[in-house]
Protein backbone atom coordinates (compact mmCIF):
# COMPACT_ATOMS: atom_id res chain seq x y z
CA UNK A 1 0.00 0.00 0.00
CA UNK A 2 2.65 1.97 0.78
CA UNK A 3 4.64 1.68 -2.74
CA UNK A 4 1.06 2.78 -4.28
CA UNK A 5 0.90 5.95 -2.28
CA UNK A 6 4.68 6.77 -3.28
CA UNK A 7 4.18 5.88 -6.97
CA UNK A 8 0.48 7.92 -7.08
CA UNK A 9 2.39 10.94 -4.61
CA UNK A 10 5.77 11.20 -6.76
CA UNK A 11 3.56 11.06 -10.25
CA UNK A 12 1.18 13.83 -8.63
CA UNK A 13 4.09 16.02 -7.56
CA UNK A 14 5.89 16.54 -10.91
CA UNK A 15 2.28 16.94 -12.86
CA UNK A 16 1.50 20.01 -10.10
CA UNK A 17 4.83 21.07 -10.24
CA UNK A 18 5.05 21.47 -13.83
CA UNK A 19 1.72 23.00 -13.68
CA UNK A 20 3.08 25.90 -11.41
CA UNK A 21 6.23 26.37 -13.06
CA UNK A 22 7.64 25.31 -9.62
CA UNK A 23 11.73 25.21 -10.98
CA UNK A 24 14.74 23.77 -9.29
CA UNK A 25 17.33 26.91 -8.25
CA UNK A 26 19.82 27.55 -10.41
CA UNK A 27 23.40 25.82 -9.57
CA UNK A 28 21.41 23.84 -7.04
CA UNK A 29 23.81 20.78 -6.20
CA UNK A 30 20.42 18.78 -3.77
CA UNK A 31 17.91 19.96 -6.24
CA UNK A 32 15.52 19.94 -2.71
CA UNK A 33 13.43 23.16 -3.36
CA UNK A 34 11.94 24.35 -5.96
CA UNK A 35 10.60 27.92 -6.30
CA UNK A 36 7.50 29.29 -8.09
CA UNK A 37 7.09 32.85 -8.56
CA UNK A 38 3.46 34.07 -8.51
CA UNK A 39 1.06 37.78 -7.72
CA UNK A 40 -0.19 37.29 -4.81
CA UNK A 41 -3.75 37.67 -5.25
CA UNK A 42 -4.95 37.70 -1.48
CA UNK A 43 -6.03 40.15 0.76
CA UNK A 44 -3.07 43.30 1.87
CA UNK A 45 -1.01 41.78 4.74
CA UNK A 46 1.78 43.01 7.18
CA UNK A 47 5.17 40.86 7.39
CA UNK A 48 7.40 42.52 10.27
CA UNK A 49 6.44 45.99 9.18
CA UNK A 50 6.27 45.05 5.41
CA UNK A 51 3.31 45.42 3.45
CA UNK A 52 2.24 42.97 1.17
CA UNK A 53 -0.40 44.00 -1.63
CA UNK A 54 -2.23 41.93 -4.10
CA UNK A 55 -0.20 42.07 -7.42
CA UNK A 56 3.47 41.85 -5.26
CA UNK A 57 5.76 39.31 -6.59
CA UNK A 58 6.51 36.63 -3.94
CA UNK A 59 8.11 33.35 -4.53
CA UNK A 60 6.42 30.12 -2.96
CA UNK A 61 8.56 27.52 -1.94
CA UNK A 62 7.91 23.46 -2.17
CA UNK A 63 10.44 20.83 -0.64
CA UNK A 64 11.03 18.25 -3.32
CA UNK A 65 9.28 15.36 -1.85
CA UNK A 66 10.93 12.95 -4.46
CA UNK A 67 14.91 14.34 -2.96
CA UNK A 68 13.41 13.28 0.26
CA UNK A 69 13.68 9.55 -0.25
CA UNK A 70 17.07 10.05 -0.73
CA UNK A 71 17.84 10.84 2.77
CA UNK A 72 16.34 7.52 4.02
CA UNK A 73 19.95 5.60 3.98
CA UNK A 74 21.55 8.42 6.29
CA UNK A 75 23.16 7.77 10.03
CA UNK A 76 20.96 11.22 10.55
CA UNK A 77 18.70 11.59 7.81
CA UNK A 78 17.18 14.85 9.62
CA UNK A 79 20.56 16.73 10.13
CA UNK A 80 21.36 15.82 6.66
CA UNK A 81 18.06 17.12 5.30
CA UNK A 82 18.84 19.98 7.65
CA UNK A 83 22.01 20.57 6.17
CA UNK A 84 21.11 20.54 2.69
CA UNK A 85 18.01 22.83 2.87
CA UNK A 86 20.16 25.12 4.72
CA UNK A 87 22.54 25.15 1.74
CA UNK A 88 19.64 25.71 -0.50
CA UNK A 89 18.30 28.03 1.21
CA UNK A 90 21.52 30.61 0.67
CA UNK A 91 21.24 29.39 -2.42
CA UNK A 92 18.05 30.95 -2.61
CA UNK A 93 18.99 34.15 -1.04
CA UNK A 94 22.10 34.61 -3.73
CA UNK A 95 19.08 34.13 -6.48
CA UNK A 96 16.83 36.73 -5.14
CA UNK A 97 19.79 39.10 -4.48
CA UNK A 98 20.46 38.85 -8.57
CA UNK A 99 17.06 38.81 -9.87
CA UNK A 100 15.90 41.58 -11.65
CA UNK A 101 12.53 41.25 -10.69
CA UNK A 102 11.46 42.15 -7.51
CA UNK A 103 10.39 39.66 -4.65
CA UNK A 104 8.57 40.99 -2.28
CA UNK A 105 7.94 37.68 0.22
CA UNK A 106 8.46 33.78 0.03
CA UNK A 107 5.85 31.55 1.75
CA UNK A 108 4.94 28.24 1.71
CA UNK A 109 2.32 25.67 3.21
CA UNK A 110 3.89 23.08 5.75
CA UNK A 111 3.31 20.37 8.00
CA UNK A 112 7.11 20.98 9.98
CA UNK A 113 5.67 24.15 11.83
CA UNK A 114 8.70 24.08 14.88
CA UNK A 115 11.34 23.95 11.37
CA UNK A 116 10.24 26.53 9.85
CA UNK A 117 9.45 28.63 12.72
CA UNK A 118 13.55 27.77 13.92
CA UNK A 119 14.34 29.03 10.67
CA UNK A 120 12.67 32.74 11.09
CA UNK A 121 9.54 32.47 9.26
CA UNK A 122 6.16 33.51 10.42
CA UNK A 123 3.00 31.42 10.36
CA UNK A 124 -0.66 31.98 10.02
CA UNK A 125 -3.08 28.43 10.01
CA UNK A 126 -4.88 27.88 7.38
CA UNK A 127 -8.40 28.88 8.06
CA UNK A 128 -10.77 25.84 8.49
CA UNK A 129 -12.98 24.71 5.35
CA UNK A 130 -12.08 22.82 2.32
CA UNK A 131 -9.02 24.07 1.01
CA UNK A 132 -7.49 23.34 4.57
CA UNK A 133 -8.82 19.43 4.72
CA UNK A 134 -7.27 19.29 1.19
CA UNK A 135 -3.99 20.29 2.26
CA UNK A 136 -4.29 17.98 5.52
CA UNK A 137 -4.96 15.32 3.56
CA UNK A 138 -2.06 15.59 1.00
CA UNK A 139 0.22 16.48 3.36
CA UNK A 140 -0.26 12.98 5.70
CA UNK A 141 -0.20 10.96 2.25
CA UNK A 142 2.98 12.89 1.68
CA UNK A 143 4.38 12.06 4.84
CA UNK A 144 3.07 8.24 4.73
CA UNK A 145 4.44 8.12 1.35
CA UNK A 146 8.33 10.06 1.46
CA UNK A 147 9.31 9.01 5.09
CA UNK A 148 10.71 6.50 7.41
CA UNK A 149 8.63 4.22 9.28
CA UNK A 150 8.05 5.64 12.63
CA UNK A 151 6.97 4.54 16.24
CA UNK A 152 3.55 5.10 17.02
CA UNK A 153 4.37 8.46 19.35
CA UNK A 154 5.49 10.40 16.38
CA UNK A 155 2.71 8.87 14.72
CA UNK A 156 0.30 10.48 16.81
CA UNK A 157 2.48 13.78 16.92
CA UNK A 158 1.77 13.78 12.97
CA UNK A 159 -1.53 13.60 13.22
CA UNK A 160 -2.33 15.84 15.24
CA UNK A 161 -0.59 18.69 13.38
CA UNK A 162 -2.47 20.71 10.77
CA UNK A 163 -0.90 22.76 7.95
CA UNK A 164 -0.14 26.34 8.37
CA UNK A 165 1.35 29.07 5.90
CA UNK A 166 4.56 30.55 6.61
CA UNK A 167 5.97 33.87 5.50
CA UNK A 168 9.00 35.50 5.34
CA UNK A 169 9.50 39.25 3.55
CA UNK A 170 12.22 38.92 0.60
CA UNK A 171 14.30 41.50 2.43
CA UNK A 172 14.83 39.51 5.87
CA UNK A 173 15.33 36.04 4.14
CA UNK A 174 18.26 37.83 2.06
CA UNK A 175 19.66 39.24 5.38
CA UNK A 176 19.12 36.00 7.38
CA UNK A 177 20.78 33.86 4.85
Amino acid sequence: MRVLLWIICSIWEVIYKNMINARYLNGSKHRLLRVAYRRYKGKEKELNGQLIKKGDLIAELHLSNLALYRYNDHKSPEWALYRDAISELHLLSENIKTNNKPITALCGITLLTPAVVRLGFSVEEIRPGLWASINYVWLRFIRIAFTPKKTSRLKELDTKRRPVEFWMPAEQFTERF
